[in-house]
């Protein structure tokens, strides 16, 4: 992986997205690679409210496709991506000269954070994504001295609120992931997959399920019971509009969603 950025030279382009002028993250560029439409979405929106220029891959192959057209300043992987693992990207990055300025992993699971931090991540983003103020300062206190903003700059306190269309496609695509599912490792994914859709949409009871299920597949103690109550609320979410996930309220507590 780091033979193919090397021998690759990089002809970098500039951005055309716009963004906020004046936020603490203006005239930064990230790379958000994430699977899921709706985590993407809300990250993408979180850059743009930050004042950063944001592009987007799906997986470990596009995140290499998009690294050899241009430079970003940040890049934030999710840590289970369905061509590869997010450490194994973090680790290939980490040893690219000259390095990317910021690394950071990304995942609804608590220890994963262990996980970015070994491969070379300089951070960790864990979902759900609280607030745009949290998100900012997970992305400044990783910033190099030369990257850092030296005026004031106020930390935003707005709320974002992504397509909830983008959820259910989320939701229909965990669906057929788990239901085709052959082998404990597609299951293992499907269940990781859901659980971090689950978390970013504020569903509390849902994430608990598809982790609990992503647990037994890591322990080797599932069968294949343990998969249908998952199946199940993915079918009550998508059947009922995900009428139970959907509100999308913002509250002044900070939450995104």
């Amino acid at each position: 992986m780091r033979s193919e950025f090397a021998e690759k030279p990089a002809t970098f382009m500039p951005f055309h997205i716009a963004t906020r002028s004046g936020g603490p993250l203006a005239g930064l560029t990230v790379l958000v690679v994430e699977a899921s439409k709706f985590s993407s979405e809300a990250l993408r929106l979180l850059c743009l409210s930050s004042g950063a220029r944001v592009r987007q891959a799906s997986g470990v192959t596009a995140a290499m496709r998009h690294l050899r057209a241009y430079r970003p300043d940040i890049l934030i992987t999710e840590m289970c991506l369905p061509d590869g693992e997010g450490t194994s990207l973090i680790t290939n990055l980490d040893k690219m000269n000259p390095r990317l300025s910021v690394i950071l992993g990304m995942s609804a699971q608590v220890d994963d954070r262990a996980k970015a931090i070994r491969a070379g991540a300089d951070g960790f983003i864990l979902k759900p994504f609280e607030s745009v103020a949290i998100f900012q300062h997970a992305i400044k206190s990783a910033l190099p001295p030369e990257l850092q903003q030296w005026k004031p700059v106020r930390i935003s306190d707005e709320q974002i609120v992504p397509d909830g269309l983008m959820l259910m496609q989320d939701m229909a695509h965990g669906l057929v992931l788990l239901t085709s599912a052959g082998t404990p490792q597609a299951i293992g994914y499907a269940a990781t997959f859901i659980a971090g859709v689950a978390a970013v949409a504020d569903d509390a009871e849902f994430h608990d399920s598809a982790t609990a299920l992503m647990v037994k597949i890591r322990t080797g103690k599932h069968d294949l019971n343990d998969i249908a109550p998952v199946q199940a609320m993915l079918k009550q979410r998508l059947d009922s509009g995900n009428a139970a996930i959907l509100p999308l309220h913002p509250t002044s507590g900070g939450r995104l969603l």
